[in-house]
């Protein structure tokens, strides 16, 4: 609704890639519930193309690669061209190798980063080539490094990188695509009073009967949201009433549309927003062993379009995504902070032993134990059991920042490392973070 022009720049921005069988970056920005994935929903389908994607991680300190390894693996195992190359060149197999944290030997960023380019060439050499890459306001230096090395250095072959983010992205990366010839940055701006108008007439269709007060409370809450809009018509629908009070803000919206939730589906919500926007079908049990429809609980939350289906990263394993990180973050916020402190690890325990050869795994592992202390911490005292947490956390991102140091990722590598708390060396009295944990510097 009201992005025909954005649609059009960006079809335009890709038809040209394609006839000159050259590369182009997109940057697509715009503020959380603006419409950023509907309208690279309506692009994709449009194009006759190779399309991969990567997400970045909300809580993705130091970890840098989550996204490539999303889009290399998906090219990996899916193209008989990349699997020849891996064959043919063995310093591309090597790069691609200490990305998957396969390699023994010490790497750099640029080598692995170099080693991404040729994949992608060869891809796009027979077909052209789309990379998504969502949630890029969260990525780390080091992958912002890598995805403008590919943006410099491709050279005739159609290569398309698409990336949406917030408009923080700006003030991440200054001069992030500036001044390159194929270059596009795009700002979704909020939609006009007429705009919404029309949202609401489409939306409600004819099985809703708004009064007109409700209408106009819409409207001037909305602020131009087109995700206030969509949730508050089904509110209203859920609610089975043509009028309802309408929230203060969206976050407020997308609570009260989880306070209608069954409250079986409620908890399995919230225990899949432990783990994070994705989470996997195995994890919901593992954090609420007693709950025993939790299958059926997921079908039908996809169902009334809350989550859906998406990318598994665990062998075997289904996984789903909440429609909207606000959405994920109600359903956290829901849960008490001692829960919190229980869920984050037993989520940590679910996933090294579900997935132990998933890339990146003392990350991930690290921060749920690491969020898992905090939380203890807040509600104090602290314990032996916090300490063995706390000690655990160590490890992984210990194990994590001199990977990090080997695969050449100094930014990264220097996080995980600062991240490395050992233990607490006081267990009584009131917590203070800077006089009762100390740090691991490892020699490297």
């Amino acid at each position: 609704m009201g992005r025909t022009h954005e649609l059009h720049i960006l079809s335009d921005a890709f038809a040209r890639v394609v006839r000159e069988r050259s590369w182009g970056l997109f940057t697509l920005l715009g503020a959380a519930g603006v419409g950023k994935s509907r309208l690279v929903e309506e692009f994709v389908p449009t194009i006759d193309a190779t399309i991969v994607r990567g997400s970045c991680l909300s809580y993705g300190e130091g970890i840098t690669y989550w996204p490539v390894v999303q889009v290399m693996k998906a090219l990996v195992s899916s193209g008989s061209d990349v699997t020849a190359l891996l064959s043919e060149d063995r310093a591309v197999a090597a790069g691609i190798a200490a990305l998957f944290g396969e390699a023994e030997a010490a790497t750099s960023s640029s080598e692995i980063a170099w080693a991404v380019r040729k994949v992608l060439e060869r891809v796009a050499a027979a077909r052209p080539l789309v990379v998504v890459f969502d949630d890029l306001h969260w990525g780390e230096p080091t992958l912002f490094d890598l995805v403008e090395h590919v943006t410099d250095l491709s050279r005739l072959a159609p290569i398309f990188r698409l990336c949406v983010a917030r408009p923080e992205l700006m003030e991440r990366r200054a001069g992030w695509g500036g001044g390159k010839l194929n270059a596009t940055a795009v700002l979704l701006e909020t939609l006009d009073e007429e705009q919404i108008d029309t949202l609401i007439e489409v939306l409600a269709g004819t099985g809703l009967h708004l009064s007109e007060e409700l209408r106009d409370k819409v409207r001037h809450v909305a602020g131009g949201s087109p995700l206030f809009v969509e949730e508050t018509l089904t509110l209203v629908a859920e609610a089975k009433t043509g009028d309802i009070e309408v929230p203060p803000n969206v976050y407020a919206l997308l609570a009260a549309r989880l306070d209608q939730l069954e409250s079986k589906e409620r908890r399995v919500l919230e225990r899949g927003a432990v783990e994070g926007q994705t989470f996997h079908l195995g994890a919901v049990p593992a954090l609420s062993p007693t709950e025993p429809e939790v299958p059926s609980c997921l079908v039908g939350l996809v169902r009334k379009d809350l989550i859906r289906p998406d990318r598994s990263a665990v062998p075997g394993d289904d996984a789903f995504r909440f429609r909207h990180l606000l959405l994920r973050n109600a359903a956290y916020d829901g849960l008490a902070k001692s829960a919190r402190a229980d869920l984050h690890v037993r989520v940590a325990r679910w996933l090294a032993e579900a997935a132990p050869d998933l890339v990146e795994l003392d990350e991930i592992v690290g921060y749920h134990l690491e969020q898992a202390v905090r939380y203890r911490a807040e509600l104090g005292p602290l314990d032996e059991a916090t300490n063995d947490i706390a000690a655990a956390a160590s490890e992984h991102f210990r194990s994590a920042g001199l990977r990090a140091l080997d695969r050449g990722d100094m930014p990264a590598g220097i996080n995980l490392l600062e991240r490395a708390k050992l233990r607490t060396h006081d267990l009584d009295g009131p917590w203070d973070p800077g006089s009762r944990l100390f740090w691991i510097v490892p020699e490297h």
